[in-house]
């Protein structure tokens, strides 16, 4: 192609694909479609696959000269890329590289949707059909169908050559013979989305960065409120990723910058009914980014003690951390954050929905006891009346009684506290002596009698801070070597190695592989099997393209065939190990040049 200007220069038809647009201009040209655009790549691309043809649509700069293109149809070539995502990735991607933006990964679909109804009244393909959430046609109100009505075949987007005809069995995909079902389709769902992906594919003159981005998700999630509440934040956001993650967005905190995907983004937007447009062009009050910005107030300054008899009752900052900071329960209930009052001996925990939760069951006895306490009650009346078990109740009528609330008799009434007996109480616990070895003490009359020295303020007291101040068990080591055995068995049986399936298989929380300094350790072999991986697969790789061109040594090799049987995607294993596809091209190159001389002296 010599000429610098087409003989035939159409124009792109409303919302189409530029992969879509350059199909027809090559067919009006009378010029196959993989030939017209090498033509126009520039000279530091590889030879143009229909493998390739997604980046087309995604942000075409380097596979295609666009300047050279719009000189040669006379058309602005903003307007050529606007049928591309260039436009969304030039308004949010972070740095210049905008071809290696991630934000928008798996987005593009690589098998064709389509309506039936708009390929009848125009044969052209739309860039919308491309995303991945778009799945109706709002014009025709009816959903895309995802294969040929006729042949029931998925149809690639690299196998198009006519675009209202399958490539397998050459019938119109406009003629329909069955329809999808359309009942179970979220209609106010998928018009919000039309207009939000049009909004952002269509406009090119705003740039927003990752933290602006988050900051104002977070004010969404506030409700927004002028000052970030994070718990609330947190319960609100439940089966939306963790508020951590959006800090580290809103706060520039990240090692390596990147931008939010944008199909999360999108599904908070759309779990808060709000126009993309207006979170475009949001302006935040400056009191909630210093907010957010603010180093927040602990948990514990923010927690207060709920028991009613307590002289901390609703006293902010009055709490104090023990020694546990996260618990999987049993039953799967997560505990974290464990918190005790040291007046009334109460102790707490933050649950999963970020809610303080008593550990302890002296709150909620306290509000059955006055519930059903009356004047001259028994134990066996009180025992009926709360459904508390025998011991709890005797537990509870003695805590109560030692803070001077009496609900009825209970071995309490002729117990006098000696200061001697207290004293050797609280060195027993200094000492880790267990409760149940102080329990067998000769010197108690009764279990009534051990139970008013062990709910002594002092006592519980001094058993909440030997809590707080126990020291580290001294087994890392051992904990190291476990961690090690089972990482090294998943690296030899070839068994992918993550953080999640070390925890599995040691029974414990990720927070304990953390806790126990492993990370790092796990981190370095995961690294080594991918480096081996990876090892493997060129030796299988380089190994089959040297099969693959021994048997055909008579014949001409289509690099595009070779990937096929290879069932590799140039374009991939362009990204991943640039040096395969350039051996592949040498060999093939080299290949096709000795057949051609075979061939050549079979003829002289």
């Amino acid at each position: 192609m010599h000429n610098s200007i087409f003989t035939v220069r159409l124009r792109p038809f409303d919302g189409e694909s530029l992969s879509s647009f350059l199909r027809r201009i090559s067919k009006a040209n009378g010029m196959n479609f993989l030939s017209f655009w090498n033509n126009l790549k520039t000279e530091r691309n590889h030879y143009a696959q229909n493998d390739d043809v997604t980046l087309l649509d995604f942000c075409p700069l380097n596979v295609i000269n666009i300047e050279k293109l719009s000189k040669g149809i006379r058309m602005d070539p903003g307007e050529l890329l606007s049928l591309t995502l260039y436009n969304l990735l030039q308004s949010f991607v972070v740095g210049t590289e905008i071809e290696r933006a991630r934000f928008t990964s798996g987005m593009l679909r690589d098998t064709l949707h389509f309506c039936p109804d708009c390929l009848k009244d125009k044969p052209y393909h739309r860039l919308l059909w491309r995303i991945k959430g778009i799945d109706t046609c709002m014009s025709h109100r009816r959903l895309l169908h995802d294969k040929c009505p006729h042949c029931a075949k998925r149809i690639k987007y690299r196998d198009v050559y006519v675009h209202d005809k399958c490539p397998h069995c050459d019938l119109e995909l406009c003629i329909v013979l069955d329809s999808p079902r359309e009942s179970d389709v979220d209609w106010d769902q998928q018009s919000w989305w039309w207009q939000s992906w049009n909004q952002l594919l269509n406009h090119s003159n705003y740039k927003i960065s990752p933290r602006d981005i988050a900051l104002r998700i977070l004010y969404l999630i506030n409700n927004k409120q002028v000052i970030f509440d994070k718990i609330q934040a947190t319960s609100d956001m439940q089966g939306f990723g963790q508020i951590p993650t959006l800090l580290q967005y809103a706060r520039d905190s990240l090692k390596q910058k990147r931008t939010l995907h944008i199909s999360y983004t999108l599904d908070v937007l759309w779990k808060y009914k709000y126009d993309i447009g207006d979170f475009l062009n949001m302006e935040l009050p400056q009191p909630f980014i210093d907010s957010v910005f603010t180093s927040p107030q602990s948990k514990k300054e923010m927690q207060s003690c709920q028991a009613p008899w307590c002289v901390n009752f609703g006293v902010e900052g009055e709490l104090v951390q023990t020694g546990t900071s996260y618990k999987r329960k049993k039953n799967g209930q997560i505990l974290s954050y464990y918190l005790a009052c040291l007046e009334c001996g109460c102790e707490y925990a933050i649950n999963a929905r970020g809610e303080l939760e008593e550990r302890t069951y002296f709150i909620n006895a306290y509000g059955l006891l006055k519930k059903n306490f009356c004047e001259g009650e028994n134990f066996t009346s009180l025992l009926e009346k709360t459904g508390l078990s025998i011991d709890k109740l005797k537990r509870c009528i003695t805590y109560f009684y030692t803070r001077g609330i009496k609900f009825c008799e209970y071995e309490t009434k002729t117990i006098q506290i000696n200061a001697k007996q207290l004293k050797y109480f609280i060195s027993a616990i200094r000492k880790n002596i267990p409760l149940n070895s102080i329990r067998k003490w000769e010197c108690w009359n009764s279990y009534g009698h051990f139970l008013v020295y062990r709910f002594h303020k002092t006592v519980m007291k001094e058993l909440l801070m030997q809590t707080r101040n126990r020291p580290k068990r001294n087994n890392a080591e051992l904990n190291i070597d476990r961690v090690k055995q089972v990482v090294q068995e998943m690296f030899d049986q070839e068994t992918t190695i993550t953080v999640n399936l070390v925890a599995e298989q040691l029974k414990v929380s990720v927070n304990t592989i953390r806790n126990w300094g492993c990370c790092p350790y796990i981190s370095r072999m995961k690294r080594c099997q991918f480096e081996k991986r990876v090892l493997m697969e060129k030796e299988n790789i380089y190994g089959f393209v040297d099969e693959y061109l021994r048997k055909r040594e008579q014949n001409k090799v289509f690099s595009s065939q070779l990937y096929k049987d290879l069932q590799k995607s140039r374009n991939l294993l362009w990204r991943n190990t640039p040096e395969l596809t350039v051996y592949i091209e040498k060999r093939v190159r080299a290949h096709n040049k000795n057949v051609k001389e075979l061939m050549m002296e079979s003829l002289d």
